[in-house]
């Protein structure tokens, strides 16, 4: 635990996420907990609201850290409720990322979760957008 209330996590592989919550739980009364991103399982944004609103900031912030640790500031989760953490990394050659993905909810947590699908990245063609005229 940071000395500003924060927690840095940096979970590389699923099979490290069990310990990561049992130190949480030492940590925070296991108000945070993490869980592995996987196809088939209920997305971050189907999870249902907290039944009562956050009280405080509530952050997941990624480092700029080698290996993809994260932060998470989470002093307003509400008691009886829980944030979600969805945390992938994966290594392509050398490069190493990481997508994160929180959602405040109430217990249980899921199994696992899914992310949303990343923005395409830009063509360097044709901008989709445009702008309405008045004529």
């Amino acid at each position: 635990k940071n000395p500003n209330g924060t927690v840095t996590l940096a979970v590389y592989k699923t099979s490290g996420i069990a310990a990561a919550n049992a130190r949480l739980r030492q940590l925070d009364d296991g108000q945070v907990v993490i869980v592995p991103v996987g196809p088939g399982c209920p997305s971050l944004g189907s999870l249902p609201p907290p039944a009562v609103p956050a009280s405080g900031p509530i952050s997941v912030q990624r480092g700029s850290t080698e290996g993809g640790a994260i932060t998470v500031n989470a002093q307003g989760i509400p008691a009886g409720d829980i944030l979600v953490v969805g945390s992938e990394t994966t290594v392509t050659g050398s490069t190493m990322s990481t997508m994160t993905g929180a959602r405040l909810t109430s217990p249980p947590a899921p199994s696992c979760v899914s992310m949303p699908a990343p923005p395409p990245a830009p063509s360097g063609g044709a901008s989709g957008s445009s702008v309405a005229g008045n004529g």
